[in-house]
């Protein structure tokens, strides 16, 4: 008699064995070739059966093979082109067609203009698209890395439009700050970035503005940040802060002749003032009288407003008060020697400062021609800029 152990151990046996069976017979070789849009073969292209771990790799000729179910999908990759999946339904041969389109997001410009897969590096980098230049765009292309790059400092000049920004990486290194900055890269060409008139000591009279905000936004196509020295080794020490490499766009890659409008308008108005008081004017211990603004004066050095009251109807002569000299004021260095400044009402300007300011009206206008074909390719841009800036009289 047998037991009734072994009658369960082979009734199990027996399943198992026919679970196996079923499960092999869903599976089939499924073979075929992954091409480009040039029909040319991708090989080392990925093949993964979606939702495992089971997948192969195209050989030299674009073929794979791999064993899949057919309600199962297979996932065709490959560096710098779009991700497509196919379901294996009946079919045991499937050919695919991969398109570009994602180079960008996985492939970056080293030193010397080298382009490295970002997993490939062995340093810190990070790519800015260019498409991000000009979205809400800046006149200084380099105030658009603002809070776009991890590590990356930018400093704007209070000086207003046509103002320089200084660019740091991984904080300051020198009480130089021209001797902080990264080395500047377009197109393989080395830039200085440095601001004319500053070395850290003294005060900056003139402003002239950074080279490489002189970089038009429209034409740059990626923006990628090298960070530290081991990153910026082939650029020598001028690279010691690291090196922004800039790609400007070409016509490679487009089929035919293309034509691109960009056209942007902004305004701006300063985002907050203080609230002043109208009670008391400049002076101190309530006491004020213009003569030089030097001291001279009574309390007429000081820029607190410890002096009378507004409110009190006097008459002080100050800074825009008329003087004996027909066309002079109290404040005009080069008024005629003898001459007087005569008292004026001694009375509040409320808004003084509000009303001062005007909206700034920024108009940018691009228009890019660019085409290519087997042996080359050419891009012409034209861009017109027009600034008008909150303090009055400023344009650019």
């Amino acid at each position: 008699m047998i037991a009734p152990k072994k009658i369960w151990q082979g009734v199990l046996t027996a399943v198992l064995l026919l679970i196996l069976q079923v499960s092999m017979a869903q599976q089939v070789r499924v073979t075929g070739k992954v091409t480009d849009a040039s029909n040319e073969p991708l090989p080392g292209a990925t093949v993964v059966v979606k939702g495992t771990t089971r997948g192969t790799v195209a050989d030299v000729d674009g073929s794979y093979a791999i064993d899949a179910s057919a309600s199962e999908t297979l996932v065709f990759s490959f560096v710098g082109f779009e991700t497509i999946e196919r379901i294996v339904g009946n079919a045991s041969v499937i050919d695919v067609t991969l398109t570009e389109g994602v180079a960008l997001n996985e492939v970056v410009v080293t030193a010397l203009g080298v382009e490295r897969e970002t997993k490939a590096l062995g340093y810190s980098v990070q790519a800015v698209d260019g498409s991000k230049f000009t979205e809400a765009r800046e006149t200084n292309v380099i105030n658009s890395l603002s809070g776009r790059v991890a590590g990356v400092q930018i400093t704007n000049s209070s000086s207003g439009i046509g103002g320089s920004t200084r660019v740091t990486i991984r904080g300051e290194s020198s009480l130089n700050i021209n001797a902080n900055q990264p080395l500047f890269v377009v197109d393989g060409v080395p830039i200085s970035n440095n601001i004319v008139g500053s070395s850290g000591s003294g005060n900056q009279e003139v402003d002239y503005g950074n080279a490489a905000g002189e970089i038009n936004p429209d034409d740059i196509a990626s923006m990628t940040v090298l960070k530290g020295p081991a990153a910026a080794a082939l650029y020598g020490s001028r690279a010691a802060n690291g090196a922004i490499l800039i790609t400007t766009k070409s016509g490679k890659g487009k089929k035919g002749l293309g034509v691109t409008i960009n056209s942007n308008t902004t305004f701006e108005n300063p985002l907050r003032l203080p609230q002043w008081q109208n009670k008391y004017g400049q002076g101190n211990n309530g006491q004020f009288s213009f003569v030089n603004g030097a001291g001279s004066g009574i309390a007429d050095g000081v820029d607190e407003s410890w002096g009378p009251d507004l409110t009190a109807g006097l008459l002080i002569p100050q800074y825009d008060s008329p003087r004996s000299a027909a066309g002079f004021r109290g404040g005009d260095l080069n008024a005629p020697a003898g001459s007087t400044i005569t008292a004026t009402p001694w009375i509040a300007q409320p808004d003084n400062i509000n009303d001062f300011f005007q909206t700034g009206v920024t108009l940018s206008n691009n228009i890019s021609l660019e085409g290519a074909n087997e042996k080359s390719n050419i891009r012409l841009s034209w861009t017109n800029l027009d600034q008008k800036g909150i303090v009055p009289n400023t344009d650019l």
